[in-house]
């Protein structure tokens, strides 16, 4: 991921808490913890997090000054989560 900012919803490779995994829009990963929106976090905003051990979808991940993230689809709402807090399970 070398674009701050660019949104990438193709092939792409992600480290995650279990390793290493090529996503694309629509792919499938679990959560190993409870997984905060880093957006809300930013901004001052409370939201729930999503539940260790949740499937969640991902829609597109992408990169800014303050690290790499996912942005994932989690009850109709989308959470920016780190890497990190993702496992593959299959």
């Amino acid at each position: 991921m070398d674009k701050l900012g660019y949104k990438h919803t193709g092939l792409h490779q992600i480290e995650i808490s279990n390793g290493r995994v090529v996503v694309h829009k629509g792919y499938k990963l679990k959560t190993v913890r409870d997984a905060y929106c880093q957006g809300d976090s930013h901004y001052g905003k409370e939201s729930e997090p999503i539940p260790s051990n949740t499937t969640v979808t991902i829609e597109y991940v992408w990169r800014n000054f303050y690290g790499a993230y996912c942005t994932v689809k989690h009850n109709g709402r989308n959470y920016d989560i780190k890497f990190r807090d993702l496992v593959y399970d299959p």
